[in-house]
């Protein structure tokens, strides 16, 4: 589970590079303004950043997967 967990931030942080790295190298402080400023700079940032504590917060130990038959349950341990 943590190296799924792992390759998860990977590709987050990755996603991150391939998104806002361009426009930082072609255009240096003055891009990284320009994308503090942008509505859809900030959402897909506050996406990738959720997404990323979610990954670093998530308590593997809280719930099971039990898949025997054609459903799949979800059963929360305490």
């Amino acid at each position: 589970m943590s190296i799924l967990l792992l390759t998860a931030a990977g590709l987050l942080l990755l996603s991150a590079a391939f998104l806002f790295g361009p426009q930082l190298v072609a255009y240096g402080s003055a891009g990284a303004r320009d994308l503090v400023r942008r509505p859809q700079a900030q959402f897909a940032a506050m996406t990738l950043m959720t997404a990323f504590l979610v990954i670093l917060f998530h308590d593997p130990s809280a719930s099971a997967l039990i898949s025997e038959d054609e459903a799949v349950q979800v059963v929360l341990r305490t």
